[in-house]
This record gives structure tokens, sequence and C-alpha cells, in this order.
């Protein structure tokens, strides 16, 4: 899955575990998903 800058992800790891919220930075891992 492809994650771009915008695009509606849920946190899985970190602070905000659990809340959903906008990617406003993409990095290279395909498994990272942060906020």
């Amino acid at each position: 899955m492809k994650i771009t800058k915008g695009d509606l992800v849920q946190v899985i790891t970190g602070n905000n575990k659990g809340k959903t919220g906008r990617v406003i930075k993409v990095f290279l891992s395909k498994d990272k998903k942060t906020l």
C-alpha cells in the first residue's frame, strides 16, 4: 500500500496510537505511517 501526503491513516505506534489523522510526512519505509 502506497501512502502519500494527505492520505487518511490510522496511527499504529507512538503517542497518538489509535487515532486517525492525515499524513504530513511520508517516510521511505513500507510499514511506517507517520503523522
